[in-house]
């Protein structure tokens, strides 16, 4: 009988400090996340050159591709989809207007943001979250 008053809470605190761990780690990757995509959102505006002071600068574009390359290895498949039609759509070559641009911006933005909180659903849809520059 000791030794069971010695074990249970040995392993109740070793649970304990598994779960908190755990913890720990998602939230530091989720945090990191966050950090990256907003990077990524910092440089979205600046592929529409027909919204009031912004105008499209090859630095802007080369710094997104980069980040958005990196942000592959860890995010979710929506949101690389929804990446991916972004890139597409502000390609110089791209025959999307500027309404199809905003549409994919906020559309990213909204997959960024989905995968951010993960469990935790959003209403949100893409119309809610217009590109507004400033």
């Amino acid at each position: 009988m000791e030794i069971v008053v010695i074990i249970v809470p040995l392993v109740l605190a070793s649970i304990g400090y598994l779960i908190q761990q755990y913890v720990i780690i998602v939230s530091k990757e989720r945090d990191e996340k966050e950090k990256k995509y907003l990077q990524l959102l910092e440089y979205i505006s600046s592929f529409d050159a027909s919204l009031k002071g912004c105008k499209q600068n090859k630095a802007d574009k080369t710094h997104f591709l980069k980040n958005f390359r990196k942000c592959s290895l860890y995010a979710t498949d929506e949101v690389i989809k929804a990446g991916n039609k972004f890139c597409k759509s502000i390609h110089k070559n791209s025959k999307d207007n500027n309404e199809e641009r905003n549409t994919n911006a906020s559309y990213f933005m909204l997959c960024m943001r989905r995968d951010i909180l993960g469990r935790r659903k959003t209403k949100l849809t893409s119309k809610d979250l217009p590109l507004i520059v400033s």
